[in-house]
């Protein structure tokens, strides 16, 4: 009887574990499943929030452009990429791509420079310099330090495209390019050219290595308080008379950074203006999380 009894509470003990760990899994995986649909709800807001502030600011932005009454920005508002904040959710940078280094056709001069001043190295921007110009000229003649279809195929390398580049990845395929320089690269860069270069507005290091960094400290420090007349006397040393723009261009990259307890996006879209004033979305990315802060 005693035998009996004892097998039957271990049996009973065994039942009550074996109950416990079942509810004990089903309630890990309900907080799993609540933790999943709390962040699927919170990256949906995400983009709802992100995708509502790009309509605001390309609102804001057309009617500072055409409406003849005075129009209220936000704080900080800016066409030079000083992030400024739409809400305290919502950060938002604003650059003119007149500012920003083309691809197509690829600005070799200001490339140049930009290499220089990121890597520190004159020699690896002469020679990236030399291999973009063989890369996108329709010739066989090699520049100095460049290279040519018959050195990509020694090294086994895809053939240069002997025409202008069509991404930013295509810079990855220049022998002496690496993936470190091309990622600091990234957020100088714009797919097209869209008429005069606009060093108003220019980010830092394109404003410090064109007119040097004394002056340019002064520029970046002043460049959203100071008149018109007063940016342009600060530039007409310079030479660059050609190159200063106080209205925006056609084309203007919009970033939204949406910033929520357990997610965080950054939304970036290049516009083109059409026409008719109105814009036309040309192209867009989406990041997540820790990509969120990407080149803020």
């Amino acid at each position: 009887m005693n035998k009996q009894s004892g097998v039957a509470l271990i049996s009973a003990l065994v039942t009550a574990i074996v109950m416990a760990l079942v509810v004990a899994l089903f309630s890990w995986q309900s907080r799993l499943a609540l933790s999943d649909a709390t962040a699927m709800l919170e990256k949906v807001e995400a983009e709802y929030l992100a995708e509502d502030a790009l309509a605001q600011i390309q609102y804001l932005h057309l009617k500072k452009q055409y409406s003849t009454e005075p129009v209220e920005l936000p704080g900080g508002w800016n066409y030079h990429g000083q992030v400024f904040a739409l809400n305290e959710n919502i950060n938002v940078r604003i650059r003119d791509a007149s500012s920003l280094l083309p691809v197509t056709p690829l600005n070799f001069t200001l490339f140049k420079q930009l290499v220089a001043r990121l890597s520190g190295s004159e020699k690896l921007a002469d020679t990236l310099e030399a291999q973009a110009k063989d890369w996108t000229d329709g010739d066989d003649l090699v520049h100095l330090n460049g290279m040519e279809q018959r050195d990509y195929q020694l090294l086994g390398k895809p053939l240069p495209r002997n025409a202008d580049m069509q991404s930013f990845e295509e810079l990855l395929r220049l022998p002496a390019m690496n993936e470190s320089l091309w990622q600091q690269l990234l957020p100088y860069l714009t797919p097209f050219e869209v008429g005069n270069f606009n060093y108003i507005v220019a980010p830092e290091a394109i404003v410090e290595i064109t007119v040097g960094q004394s002056r340019a400290e002064q520029i970046i420090k002043e460049r959203g308080a100071l008149s018109e007349s007063d940016l342009a006397r600060m530039f007409e040393t310079t030479g660059l008379a050609d190159h200063l723009s106080f209205s925006p261009s056609n084309t203007i990259e919009f970033a939204v950074y949406v910033d929520l307890p357990d997610v965080a996006a950054y939304r970036k879209v290049v516009f083109r203006k059409g026409d008719r004033g109105d814009l036309v979305n040309s192209h867009g990315y989406w990041y997540w999380n820790e990509a969120a802060q990407d080149d803020k």
